[in-house]
C-alpha cells in the first residue's frame, strides 16, 4: 500500500488517499470510514485537476522537463561555489543543495528571503537547501527563483565567476534555438558555440553570455559586460 497527500486536491485542500492492490481492496461501500472523510470539496476540485491537467501525458513531460532544467541550475551552484555548496540532492522539482555548513545554509535562505525568495533548508542538520515548489511553476518563475538563489550564494560564499582561471573561453556569444545577436542578426557557428560549452562544463550548461562589444576572437572571461540567464530549450 502507498499513502498519497500534500497537492492532491488541485486547490490546496485537505486530501489523502490509499493506493492498494485490487486484491487489498475487500471493503464494501462505507465501512471504511471516519470522521473527517469524505471531504467532498476537495473530491470536486481534485476531479477537476485529474481532468485538467493529468488526462494527457503533458504536464508530465512539462514537469520531468522543469526538473532537468532546475537540476542543472543547482549543479552549476555546486560547481561554481565548489567546497562550500557540496552536492545536488533529489529528484525531479523535489531537489536541493547540500550545504558544507548549515549555519552558512541558513544564512544563503535569509539573504533570499531578503530578496524576494522563500526557500527552505532540510536534512539532518538543516544543511540541505530544499526546493519544493508547485507543479505549475514556470520555467520564467524557476530562472527568476535560482537567480535570487544564486546571488544569495555568491554574497554569502563570494562571488566566484563561472570559469574562473580559463581565458580566452568565452570567445563566443552561444545563443538558444531562434535567438539572435541583436547587432549583427546572425547566430554564432555552431564550432564556436560548442567551444563555450565544452570548455565551461557543467557551470554554463544553461547559462548564455551577450558580449557584442567583445573582439571577435582572444576574449577573456573579463570582457563579458553582462551575464544572462537564459531557458534552456533544448
Amino acid at each position: 500500500m502507498i499513502t498519497l497527500s500534500k497537492s492532491l486536491s488541485g486547490y490546496g485542500l485537505p486530501l489523502s488517499l490509499v493506493v492498494l492492490k485490487r486484491s487489498l481492496d475487500v471493503w464494501k461501500p462505507g465501512e471504511h470510514n471516519g470522521t473527517f472523510r469524505g471531504n467532498c470539496h476537495a473530491f470536486v476540485t481534485a476531479t477537476a485537476s485529474i481532468e485538467h491537467y493529468w488526462s494527457t501525458t503533458s504536464f508530465a513531460n512539462e514537469i520531468a522537463a522543469k526538473g532537468e532544467h532546475l537540476r542543472s541550475r543547482l549543479q552549476a551552484m555546486v560547481e561554481r561555489f565548489a567546497g562550500d555548496v557540496v552536492e545536488v540532492k533529489g529528484r525531479g522539482l523535489m531537489i536541493g543543495v547540500r550545504c558544507a555548513d548549515p549555519k552558512r545554509a541558513a544564512s544563503v535562505t535569509a539573504k533570499a528571503y531578503v530578496n524576494g525568495l522563500i526557500i527552505e533548508r532540510a536534512g539532518p542538520e538543516d544543511e540541505v537547501i530544499k526546493c519544493m515548489m508547485p507543479l505549475t511553476t514556470t520555467f520564467a518563475e524557476l530562472d527568476e527563483g535560482m537567480d535570487i538563489l544564486e546571488a544569495a550564494m555568491a554574497e554569502e560564499f563570494g562571488a566566484a565567476r563561472p570559469c574562473d582561471g580559463e581565458s580566452g573561453v568565452m570567445t563566443a556569444m552561444a545563443v538558444l534555438p531562434g535567438e539572435q545577436d541583436r547587432n549583427s542578426r546572425k547566430a554564432p557557428p555552431p564550432a564556436r558555440t560548442s567551444i563555450l560549452r565544452s570548455r565551461c562544463g557543467g557551470t554554463t550548461r544553461d547559462s548564455f553570455f551577450r558580449y557584442s562589444d567583445c573582439p571577435a576572437s582572444g576574449a577573456s572571461a573579463d570582457c563579458i559586460p553582462a551575464r544572462k540567464r537564459l531557458l534552456m530549450l533544448d
